[in-house]
């Protein structure tokens, strides 16, 4: 069981301040991030400020630092939360980068397995965008990522190489330690994320 999702990738295979983001720090594993851009650059950051109900935000869910041998990507398995849990909210959508993602989980536990390859190289991946509007004003959100429940690795979220779907690789949040107890991503929340890349502080948001 630890292995399905990846088993059916291999199917797939053979059938208060603004802060500018900076990327984040390269310890020997894949790091996923949440940014209001696909990619953290200046113009992108990890926090959204004046969240107000009715209004479709986006968020972008980008891996680096991968390690996949033949670089490409076969696959992912991760989970997100909005904390606090009783926050009212619903995802629009959740868009993935490539058209061929097959998700065989759902908005929140996400398995996808992609059914073409395509070379990445060493360079950021664009994973997914949720869109989300919020039924209630959002006060001291947070963005949390977490290990898919199937656990391809136990305690870790994953990815895998489209020709080598078996060779699993560890996934780590975008947080100073790369914990899964601290938050990725912040709403209407003055306290600014610690990630494993210090941010430079610059008065501006997108």
């Amino acid at each position: 069981m630890p292995r399905f999702a990846f088993a059916l990738i291999a199917v797939l295979v053979l059938a208060s301040s603004a802060l500018a983001v900076d990327p984040p720090e390269d310890l020997g594993l894949g790091v996923l991030g949440i940014f209001t851009a696909p990619l953290a650059t200046p113009e992108s950051d990890n926090f959204l400020e004046g969240a107000v109900t009715g209004i479709p935000y986006e968020f972008y869910f980008t891996m680096y630092h991968h390690r996949l041998p033949t670089y490409k990507l076969g696959g992912f398995e991760c989970q997100w939360r909005i904390e606090p849990a009783d926050l009212e909210y619903q995802v629009v959508d959740v868009e993935f980068a490539r058209e061929d993602a097959v998700n065989f989980g759902d908005y929140h536990n996400l398995m996808v397995g992609y059914q073409f390859r395509e070379i990445t190289y060493d360079v950021p991946i664009p994973l997914f965008k949720a869109t989300i509007i919020f039924n209630e004003i959002p006060s001291n959100a947070a963005i949390y990522l977490e290990p898919s429940p199937l656990e391809s690795i136990p305690g870790e979220m994953a990815y895998a190489d489209h020709l080598r779907p078996d060779e699993l690789q560890v996934m780590k949040p975008n947080t100073a330690g790369q914990v899964f107890d601290e938050p990725v991503f912040l709403i209407n929340n003055t306290v600014q994320v610690h990630h494993t890349s210090m941010t430079s502080v610059k008065a501006l948001f997108r």
